[in-house]
């Protein structure tokens, strides 16, 4: 699909939304009206989760689609033409259908009763069309909106799944590395489980590994509680341990350690970078292996006992290659498949 037939670019997606609900209200799309929409979903994943919330505020909506100025927005919303041609000509009436729109959208919102938007009042029913699974393929990061205005973002390589019920918030973080920031309902628990645990969110942002067998939990804002799943959706935070602001809990082998940490640092991933300060060449090489295809190895002890400091973009692989070659003792021979085998560099 060109992007001649996608929609307005300067317009938000829960703008765009709110006018492709109005068609779907109208009736079944056209083939091209579809395709559009569609079309419009896969550029990214935003626009999906902006359908869904305009698609659960009109289910909560209930006497605000009768409404007056609701009907006569939504009329306007269908008259106009989604989709964005060439030209100049076109913005004139492309901006009256994102004032229409966004007006309609709003509306909605200013007619749903306070009661409607918490858990056992009819939120988690208008909510069973939301996207259920988030998946990173090697080297791409992805941040969505959840429903309930919670904020996940995965790192290279994860995956998550998550199950809102009227209990509880639940999400699998199944591999990888997540971070999330919680909206704050102090009466519907949000709990991550990942190998095993479980990390409940006091109000707070925080960020889950699995690092192998191990869990990681790393707190930046807030404080969480790590122990047993059904334990802390009780409520019951007698045995698990407690994560203050700072600080990074790691769970190997069944001990717990907890260490303050650099923050910024540990999340650096979210902006493209690793950071490393005198950190053991394997420990360096296995997170930048995260975000490659073909491995880089060890098998020298030599190699092995070296360490670096910097920081280093992630989606510049070669670079990094290149500089452990010019700063370090080391060279590159071919490994097996995929690999690429770093060996002591004797001098000449």
């Amino acid at each position: 699909m060109s992007n001649q037939s996608a929609p307005n670019h300067w317009m938000s997606p829960d703008d765009t939304a709110a006018m492709w609900l109005a068609r779907e209200l109208r009736g079944k799309l056209s083939v091209r009206e579809t395709a559009e929409r569609d079309d419009w979903l896969a550029q990214d994943v935003e626009n999906a989760v902006a359908l869904k919330r305009a698609r659960a505020t009109h289910a909560g909506a209930g006497a605000a689609a009768s409404h007056p100025e609701m009907l006569a927005m939504r009329e306007a919303a269908l008259a106009a033409t989604p989709a964005l041609r060439s030209g100049w000509k076109r913005l004139a009436p492309l901006g009256a259908l994102a004032i229409a729109a966004c007006a309609m959208f709003a509306l909605v919102w200013a007619n749903l009763a306070p009661s409607t938007l918490g858990p056992g009042n009819g939120e988690i029913e208008a909510l069973e069309a939301a996207r259920t699974h988030y998946t990173t393929r090697i080297g791409e990061r992805l941040s969505a909106t959840l429903d309930d205005g919670s904020v996940v973002t995965l790192n290279t390589d994860s995956e998550v799944r998550i199950d809102y019920t009227q209990a509880t918030r639940r999400i699998e973080l199944v591999r990888g590395q997540a971070l999330f920031a919680v909206a704050h309902r102090p009466n519907w628990p949000f709990l991550v489980e990942a190998g095993g645990q479980a990390v409940r969110a006091l109000g707070t942002e925080f960020e889950v590994r699995l690092n192998g067998s191990n869990l990681e939990v790393t707190l930046l804002e807030g404080r969480v509680a790590v122990g047993r799943s059904a334990e802390l959706q009780r409520g019951n935070l007698s045995r698990a341990a407690e994560v203050e602001a700072g600080e990074r809990l790691v769970s190997a082998r069944g001990e717990v350690q907890i260490a303050a940490i650099n923050t910024d640092n540990a999340t650096s991933w979210r902006r493209g970078r690793v950071s490393f300060d005198e950190t053991p060449l394997p420990e360096a090489i296995a997170e930048i292996n995260r975000y490659r295809s073909a491995e880089i190895v060890i098998n020298d002890p030599r190699v092995a006992s070296l360490r670096i400091s910097g920081t280093y973009r992630t989606a510049d692989a070669m670079a990094f290659e290149n500089m452990l070659v010019e700063a370090l003792p080391v060279t590159e021979v071919d490994g097996a498949r995929n690999q690429v085998e770093l060996v002591w560099r004797d001098n000449d």
